[in-house]
């Protein structure tokens, strides 16, 4: 086999691939003679079907499966004797594979950035605990109050904030009922973000018992592609405006909670919680410029398939949390989005680097209290929670998660961190969480 390795950048490699054609022969008629052995045709005794016979009606696929798997072990071998480390299967391209020729093609590969640490013991970072503020607990207040709230009926029309049970049947341009989307008793808040604008306001000023038909058009994206770019129509009973009333902030709301007697108390629970966050996001911010301190001191060039892949993921997550009228422009989020998916395909590469440099292993016993804390979180089963990752297949993932998180608190265990706010050697030592 012959091979010619050409650099195209720093992580990408151009690969000339040529298979003579003796050994493609050969292999050829290795395949056919093993077909033509435990072949079985009407008219013929197994392994006695004539070589002729055998080449004219299966030597078609037989070549195709022939070169695909020269094709896929001739690249193995090559990145094997050129100790190149591919992050995704190769792009094949100009693939020759002619009868009594060599099989030729090119192939175009990526590779794992090379990264030589200068150092990574010994680095620099601030860990800084943010204080707790009383806003920040009157906020986690407010949420339990939310938490807390009741519904109340109420004897008049219906304004935004309100919450409305009601009938509705949707009808087509037609007034043709649509299958399947009549609603009973449906509860909705009048004005939410996920209510359609032409829904709410045709409901404000509505009484219980009242009947209203109102026409809503739908955009062409966001929706259920069964609904998109469609006006229908709807027809909406009201059976009830109810509006949400917040209890007080008293000792008796700390006593509703369970476990309180005072409102002082449940201050006091969430001051200690909101200063644990503080402490653990600490950590996190410190990690965070400690791998920053690496990528900065260390440049290289982030794959472009991985960068890719992650952009995807991320513009797809904002995707789904978009909220605004505007429609999503996926191109301007992308380009908004790319260095955040540069800087995350560069700290992969370097804690992985960390990794190798320090020799850190997942253990059996990493994997088993990895799984036994996701059951706990999950309130599921070890053994059901080990059976689902087997099952997606993201056993590997999972790995690749301990041996990130070793590798940071390697970096952390060796650095010199300055702390403000308080003793930030002792808890990066005692919190282990990434």
């Amino acid at each position: 086999m012959k091979v010619e390795v050409q650099e195209a950048s720093s992580t990408k490699r151009e690969l000339k691939i040529e298979i003579p054609a003796s050994e493609v022969d050969a292999k050829l008629k290795s395949e056919l003679a093993e077909l033509q052995r435990d072949l079985k045709m009407p008219g013929f005794r197994k392994g006695r079907v004539p070589e002729d016979l055998v080449r004219k009606r299966f030597e078609g696929s037989v070549r195709r499966e022939v070169m695909e798997r020269l094709v896929r072990e001739s690249c193995l071998d090559a990145f094997r004797q050129h100790d190149l480390k591919p992050i995704a299967p190769p792009e094949i391209r100009d693939l020759k594979f002619d009868d009594g020729q060599s099989l030729t093609f090119a192939a175009t590969v990526e590779i794992w950035p090379e990264i030589s640490l200068k150092r990574w013991r010994g680095l620099k970072a601030k860990r800084e605990v943010l204080p707790v503020r009383d806003e920040d607990i009157q906020g986690r207040l407010e949420m339990l109050r939310e938490m807390q709230a009741e519904l109340v009926p109420v004897d008049r029309v219906a304004a935004l904030g309100d919450f409305l049970l009601l009938d509705y049947d949707v009808f087509d341009d037609r007034d043709q009922p649509l299958e399947g989307r009549g609603v009973r008793n449906h509860l909705i808040e009048l004005g939410s973000e996920n209510l359609m604008k032409e829904f709410s306001e045709g409901l404000v000023g509505t009484k219980a018992g009242e009947s209203r038909t109102l026409r809503v058009a739908f955009p062409t994206e966001g929706v259920h592609e069964e609904v998109a770019g469609k006006t229908l129509k709807f027809w909406v009973k009201l059976n009830a405006v109810k509006e949400k009333r917040l209890p007080e902030l008293n000792d008796d709301f700390a006593k509703d909670l369970g476990n309180f007697d005072r409102l002082e108390d449940v201050k006091g629970e969430i001051r200690s919680g909101l200063q644990q966050e503080a402490e653990i996001d600490a950590d996190r911010r410190a990690r965070e410029a400690l791998v920053d301190q690496l990528i900065r001191e260390n440049p290289f060039e982030a794959p472009e398939s991985m960068v890719a892949n992650l952009l995807e993921a991320i513009v797809e997550d904002a995707e789904k949390r978009h909220r605004d009228a505007a429609p999503f422009d996926r191109e301007k989020a992308r380009a908004a989005l790319r260095p955040a998916a540069v800087r995350h395909s560069k700290r992969f590469a370097v804690l992985r680097e960390v990794g190798r440099l320090e020799s850190l292993t997942v253990t059996p016993e990493d994997i088993d209290a990895r799984i036994r804390h996701l059951a706990g979180q999950t309130r599921q089963s070890p053994e059901d929670v080990r059976r689902k990752i087997e099952e997606d297949d993201s056993m590997n993932q999972l790995v690749g998660d301990l041996l990130e998180e070793k590798a940071l608190k390697s970096l952390m265990d060796s650095a010199d961190i300055e702390g403000v706010g308080g003793d930030a050697k002792e808890s990066t030592q005692s919190d282990s969480s990434v």
